[in-house]
């Protein structure tokens, strides 16, 4: 199966863990003790870890690269 891949640049990881931090801090404030909240607490630990040391790059089906504007209405980002 034909795919498409492209790396996130710096800059874009660093508004998704900024994305990251603001949800971060929203869900402590609700201070629940919800274990659902505790697993999604971690996890973004982990995401903000993970988009620190490592590259990220996104990979799409042929098939749904094609129609990325037309279901998102934005082109699909090729990044240099």
């Amino acid at each position: 199966m034909k795919k498409v891949s492209q790396e996130i640049p710096q800059g874009q990881k660093e508004i998704l863990i900024e994305a990251l931090n603001i949800m971060e801090s929203a869900l402590k404030t609700l201070k629940s003790g919800d274990v659902n909240l505790e697993y999604k607490l971690f996890d973004i630990l982990t995401l903000k870890a993970m988009l620190n040391e490592t590259e990220l790059v996104v990979n799409l089906p042929f098939e749904v690269y094609e129609k990325f504007t037309s279901i998102n209405g934005v082109d699909f980002p090729n990044y240099i």
